[in-house]
Order: C-alpha cells, then sequence, then structure tokens
C-alpha cells in the first residue's frame, strides 16, 4: 500500500466560538498551507465487518469530516437505508444503520442536502425537518429539491406532508436521540444516493490526496497573485453569484494588482462527493498587512481533463457557527 496514504491520522478542527477565537489560534499555532486530512482512521488493515469482501468499506460520498464531533448521513434510496458515519464509526460495518419507511423515496433526487430549520420542533411536531439540497448543480436547476425527514417517536403515527407542496417525506422510526446531538444545520450533510458507493482504502487514500494537492496549489497561487496560474483551476463553466469566468477574471486581476502581499488560511468543515461534484466547505482566514477577514468558502469542483477545477465559489463572514 502506498506510503502516502497507510498512515491516516484523525483530522481534529476545534468549534471555534467567534471570529476572534480563529484569528489567535491561527497566529499563535502558524498554521502553514492547507490541511486536508482523512475523514477516517483505522488500525484494521481488513476490510470491516460488514464491509465487501473485496476491501471496499470507505464512503465515497464523504470524503473527509472536520472534528470529531462531525456526522454524516447517507441515505442509500435502493435499500431504504440510513447510514451514519463519523470518526469513529468510518467504514461500512462500523458505520450505524437505520432502516427508513416512505412512499416517495423515488421522488428524493441523489445530491447533498442540508437542515434548513434552526431548531429541532419539526421533529416533535410530526412537521419533520426541511432538507434542501445544496447548489451542486451547475445549471441551478435542481436548488429547489428538497424533502422532509420525519423523526417518529414511539407509538406515533406517520405525519405527511401537505399534498400541495409535494415535498417527499422519508421516515425515521427510531427515537429522536439517536441522531439529535448530530443534526447541525447547515452543517450536517444528508447525502442521497442510488446505491451507496464504497472505495478501497487506497483509493479514498489518493482521491483525498489529490484534492489536498489541487486546494493548496490554487491557494499557493492566490497568495503570490499569480492571476495567470490562479485561473487556470477554475471552469470555463463557473460562476460566482452574476460573474462568469470572464468577469470573475477581470475582478481578480484588478484585486491581486493593488492587493498588498497576503496569507491565506484554509481549515476543512467537510468534503463530499457526488459524482461528479466535490462539494467543500472550508473555515478562510485571509491576513494582510491592511486587511484581515475570516469566513465561510465553500468550493464546488469536479474534474476535467486531468485536474480538478472550481464551477462555483461562495463566501459568507464567518460568525462562530457554520
Amino acid at each position: 500500500m502506498n506510503n502516502s496514504c497507510g498512515n491516516f491520522v484523525k483530522w481534529y478542527a476545534g468549534k471555534f466560538s467567534s471570529v476572534l477565537a480563529v484569528l489567535m489560534i491561527l497566529l499563535v499555532t502558524g498554521m502553514e498551507g492547507t490541511s486536508l486530512k482523512p475523514a477516517f482512521s483505522s488500525e484494521n488493515e481488513q476490510a470491516a465487518p460488514g464491509g465487501p469482501p473485496d476491501g471496499r468499506s470507505f464512503p465515497e460520498a464523504v470524503l473527509m469530516l472536520g472534528s470529531e464531533g462531525d456526522s454524516a448521513y447517507v441515505i442509500e434510496k435502493a435499500s431504504r437505508t440510513l447510514y451514519h458515519f463519523n470518526m469513529e464509526t468510518h467504514e461500512l460495518g462500523m458505520a450505524k444503520r437505520y432502516p427508513l419507511e416512505t412512499d416517495s423515496m423515488e421522488n428524493v433526487k441523489e445530491g447533498i442536502y442540508f437542515r434548513k430549520d434552526e431548531t429541532l420542533s419539526g421533529l416533535f411536531s410530526g412537521r419533520g425537518l426541511l432538507m434542501e439540497k445544496a447548489s451542486v448543480n451547475v445549471s441551478g436547476e435542481d436548488r429547489a429539491a428538497r424533502f422532509l425527514f420525519q423523526c417518529m417517536r414511539d407509538g406515533a403515527e406517520p405525519q405527511t406532508a401537505d399534498s400541495q407542496e409535494n415535498i417527499p417525506v422519508i421516515m425515521f422510526r427510531e427515537s429522536l436521540e439517536k441522531i439529535a446531538d448530530s443534526l447541525y444545520p447547515k452543517r450536517t450533510p444528508f447525502i442521497v444516493q442510488d446505491h451507496l458507493l464504497l472505495l478501497s482504502r487506497d483509493a479514498y487514500g489518493k482521491e483525498l490526496h489529490e484534492i489536498t494537492q489541487f486546494l493548496e496549489n490554487w491557494k499557493q497561487s492566490w497568495e503570490d497573485r499569480d492571476i495567470d496560474r490562479y485561473m487556470k483551476y477554475y471552469s470555463g463553466l463557473f460562476t460566482h453569484g452574476k460573474m462568469n469566468i470572464k468577469r470573475w477574471q477581470s475582478h481578480k486581476r484588478k484585486i491581486f494588482s493593488r492587493s498588498p502581499a497576503s496569507r491565506v488560511t484554509l481549515t476543512p468543515v467537510h468534503v463530499l462527493k457526488i459524482d461528479p461534484f466535490v462539494w467543500m466547505t472550508l473555515i478562510q482566514a485571509y491576513q494582510s498587512d491592511s486587511y484581515n477577514d475570516v469566513g465561510i468558502k465553500r468550493l464546488l469542483i469536479r474534474r476535467e481533463g486531468d485536474g480538478w477545477k472550481i464551477v462555483r465559489e461562495e463566501w459568507e463572514r464567518y460568525d462562530g457557527r457554520i
């Protein structure tokens, strides 16, 4: 097995409570570059119990989680199963599994979803949590895709969404306490796949290494203010708000020409994949002699030719929550 992929270590990124906390950590520890670490680690070189016999046991959809308390849920439509992955239950045989009930699973589109609700009250009311799909379709046609995730208490009868809204409903029959402590709005992903896709340990490590290298090279070109090299990491289909690739290049050229030397630090929150796209959420700290800020950077990338390209980039100011 490749040495660069053989010894996995857990990535730990603390939950920062404020912008100041992030900046202080960056300044004190002197973090250099980008440090994407595997979502999962294991001393066991064999396939996990219950995993496929060929050793494919790492979920392709969950490449990286930012901290030990983070979780990712994968819904496999074919088997109507909910898989719960985190750093401790990282391989298929160790993942927690829950059966799902629904009459409308075929209407739930494949993709990455996040909880829209700010509270868990919907689970108690029978209404359910509204899950909205991340914008991972470059055409934008799936922006409104959503479903209701209902968590039924013992003895409760299933509730359905208003038929006029035509929102698919997925029923979780277990007690709320099974998952409530890991459901963070805008942070805990629910990934819907027709079939659960798995990678071998080597393939998993190679995929993450390629994405790590891409992110580091893109960041370095930004810090070097090399506009030609920087733009090579963007797809011709790139959009940012109302800007296309040409307007983005013109915008960044002006910024690079007048910006002082800067330093960019990227702290991963999660890296998720729904082929052909990879969705990355990062805490981005920008520092220069005249300006500092911390924000949430979201990148949508896909493989084009022999490398990864950015097709969408979003940024919002970090307020201590994700």
